[in-house]
């Protein structure tokens, strides 16, 4: 989902907020450690809440989730909360199968 945040683009979305680099599909390896670090992070301060799921573990907003983001006020915050918003739209309601391989498919492109 991070991917699709910034790389909206690919998924005929909203224009990327990052550069469509020829070897960006590199960026799923790098960043998974980053964002399990941040996940850590943002649970220890109550940003969010992390729920059991049949096929792993959902995030919901915490107590501290909305002062937070309505601290975020630059202009790369505000396009980033766009592209999460249009994550959640459109990919609402699909199993994590079927958003895998429409991220298999982005990047056998």
């Amino acid at each position: 989902m991070d991917y699709l945040v910034v790389h909206s683009g690919d998924a005929n979305g909203p224009e990327s907020l990052h550069a469509a680099l020829p070897m960006r599909a590199g960026e799923l390896l790098v960043r998974r450690t980053l964002i399990e670090r941040g996940l850590l992070l943002m649970s220890s301060r109550s940003l969010i809440q992390q729920l059991p799921a049949d096929d792993g573990f959902n995030y919901v907003a915490g107590d501290a989730a909305a002062p937070f983001l309505a601290s975020l006020t630059s202009i790369y915050s505000q396009r980033l909360k766009e592209r999460a918003q249009w994550v959640v739209e459109r990919f609402t309601g699909m199993t994590t199968s079927e958003i895998r391989q429409i991220t298999h498919r982005l990047f056998d492109s």
